[in-house]
């Protein structure tokens, strides 16, 4: 699971990224909307997104791995998504198990 984000508790205009699975006043602030209704579609397409909800049916998924050795191996995996629309969705960068 990616990001979560979330409105504020009191007037719900503002957007956080949330650092735990439960609201808290640690919750990093992104922004402020005009309304209450603008904050809460935001935060739902930024959740979809995150979660993987927008991504259109068909895609073609490749794994690329990146290797080196400097003073032990190390190995590093992105995911590279081609949908039939020419869209592309990268993945970051993430260590990857060392397989050999």
């Amino acid at each position: 699971m990616g990001d979560r984000y979330r409105t504020g508790r009191k007037v719900g205009r503002t957007i956080y990224r949330q650092v735990s699975d439960t609201p808290s006043d640690a919750d990093q602030f992104i922004g402020v909307m005009d309304t209450r209704e603008f904050a809460a579609a935001v935060v739902d397409a930024l959740n979809a997104a995150t979660d993987g909800r927008l991504l259109p049916a068909g895609g073609e998924t490749r794994n690329i791995f990146y290797s080196w050795n400097d003073g032990g191996p190390r190995r590093w995996k992105r995911t590279v998504t081609t949908f039939p629309d020419g869209r592309i969705l990268t993945e970051p960068w993430t260590p990857a198990e060392d397989t050999t």
